[in-house]
């Protein structure tokens, strides 16, 4: 089982806290105007972990490198 970074940590920290400002706000409200805020968070995941995978695949063969690339583009 691959090891988290102290960095990957603490942004795992901040994603929770996210959403528990998130969750917060809609129990003391009572609207869930600002929930679109969870799934900007999680779309902003996804090209920082394709980027993490870009580092494990650089040694791989290249349309992976591409494939990865062009998917990380797109995010």
């Amino acid at each position: 089982m691959k090891q988290f970074s102290v960095f990957n940590k603490l942004l795992a920290l901040f994603l929770f806290f996210i959403i528990l400002l998130v969750a917060f706000r809609i129990f003391y409200t009572g609207s869930i105007m600002h929930l679109f805020l969870c799934w900007n968070i999680f779309l902003a995941w996804i090209p920082y972990m394709l980027s993490n995978f870009f580092a494990e695949v650089k040694t791989k063969a290249r349309w992976k490198q591409l494939a990865l690339f062009v998917t990380w583009l797109v995010f």
